[in-house]
């Protein structure tokens, strides 16, 4: 992945604090401090391939194009789409927590290279075949790419391949997809975006019933299960005891003993998960997918955290961009884990292998701190606003927020062992 920076000099009560992107991001600390709009940041970047938030700033700098396009150049430079992303967020933030007044001043910075996109097309006749297709030649950056497509060209097409050029060259990554998990998603998951429309006006939930129903039309749709869904099937169905199916009755638990309840009859941890669950058994591209989580581990056993967490991992090591907010020390106790058996894979190849032989692990179930940053909110009443360190990795996912609590707690106890001494 590229080098991407996102400098905050006021969100809510963050200021001048600054992130800087990978793989997998993830926030931890304590509530209000702005967790969730670092995480909404960086959907907000990833999420730009896939809106239609780009289409105005491209078309005014598309040259030479017609509505029945033939050939046209666009180039940008890197600080005028950065300026127009720093106007944007601020609508886009409005939008997203029905909050337009909120205090938002974010900067991006990238590699500076400047992004040149010239395409070139021409109608060839397919082999044995009296239909026309149009052979699309596009340069991006010089380096050659040529596509073949059966139908006229339409500039909302166009316009969605630059976008992914656009976020390729940026960030190293092509995003097809971009799905959204926000807080509270259990309470949404009756009925469709249709009968859902009206029942928040934050917009965030407009995307994840978006997202979701997209989801559950994948699932539908999907006749058999690949190999990668498979692996998530059974995981799945070890994690909550069972499945989910989605079918035209819409989305159903089915229990092991065979019946099936409708997911609104599930327990609340099955339905918090089930969105997320729903998209690692759906996802047939994990490379070309970014999710953004708020809390994955709401309502979950502490069992059923740290299963969760070798499922993240999994969609990572399959290329997926992961955001996600935690209040979780299970979760990061296992990520944690992760992280030491891919030291220990390398160090020590025959340990790591007879620990695989002895807990049945999978040999590819493991994590590289290159893939992750972590990243701790913190209020310093000293300067009166809340700070963001990125955490030390090299001896795992610090526990700071948890280590704060428990040692208070510690001199509690210490305090009443002392009292009841006495007595």
């Amino acid at each position: 992945m590229k080098k991407v920076r996102i400098h905050i000099s006021k969100l809510g009560p963050i200021v001048d604090q600054e992130i800087e992107l990978a793989q997998m991001m993830l926030f931890t600390g304590d509530s209000n401090l702005g967790k969730s709009y670092t995480n909404f940041l960086c959907y907000y970047l990833f999420n730009l391939s896939v809106s239609d938030r780009l289409n105005d700033f491209i078309l005014a700098r598309m040259q030479g194009y017609t509505d029945t396009v033939d050939h046209f150049d666009f180039s940008l430079k890197t600080d005028d789409l950065r300026l127009w992303m720093e106007e944007d967020v601020k609508r886009f933030f409005g939008y997203l927590l029905a909050y337009p007044d909120i205090d938002c001043d974010v900067h991006f910075y990238f590699d500076e290279t400047p992004i040149a996109i010239t395409v070139s097309i021409q109608e060839h006749i397919i082999d044995n075949d009296e239909s026309k297709s149009l052979s699309i030649h596009l340069e991006v950056n010089q380096k050659p790419m040529d596509l073949r497509i059966t139908k006229a060209l339409k500039i909302s097409e166009i316009l969605t391949w630059i976008k992914y050029f656009i976020i390729r060259e940026l960030t190293g990554n092509v995003i097809i997809n971009s799905i959204l998990m926000p807080p509270g998603r259990a309470s949404l998951l009756s009925g469709s975006f249709t009968t859902q429309r009206g029942s928040s006006k934050m917009g965030l939930y407009e995307f994840f019933l978006t997202d979701n129903d997209m989801i559950n039309f994948r699932a539908l749709r999907s006749a058999s299960l690949k190999d990668d869904q498979q692996f998530f099937q059974s995981r799945i169905k070890k994690l909550i005891g069972g499945d989910l199916i989605f079918s035209k009755n819409g989305l159903e638990l089915q229990l092991e003993t065979g019946q099936s309840i409708p997911i609104e009859a599930a327990a609340s941890s099955i339905k918090e998960l089930a969105p997320i669950l729903m998209w690692m058994k759906a996802t047939s591209a994990f490379q070309y997918e970014s999710i953004c989580i708020e809390e994955p581990e709401a309502h979950c056993h502490p069992m059923m955290q740290a299963q969760l967490g070798d499922l993240l991992v999994a969609c990572l090591n399959k290329g997926s961009l992961l955001q996600i907010t935690t209040h979780s020390d299970y979760l990061l106790k296992r990520l944690n884990e992760l992280l030491r058996l891919r030291d220990l894979k390398d160090k020590n190849p025959d340990r790591f292998e007879e620990y695989c032989v002895k807990f049945q692990h999978s040999r590819n179930l493991i994590l590289d701190h290159n893939k992750i940053k972590a990243y701790y909110f913190h209020y310093s009443p000293e300067e009166k606003c809340v700070k963001i360190e990125l955490q030390n990795l090299s001896e795992g996912i610090p526990f700071d927020s948890f280590s704060k609590i428990i040692d208070e707690e510690n001199k509690f106890d210490d305090f009443i062992n002392g009292y009841d001494a006495d007595m």
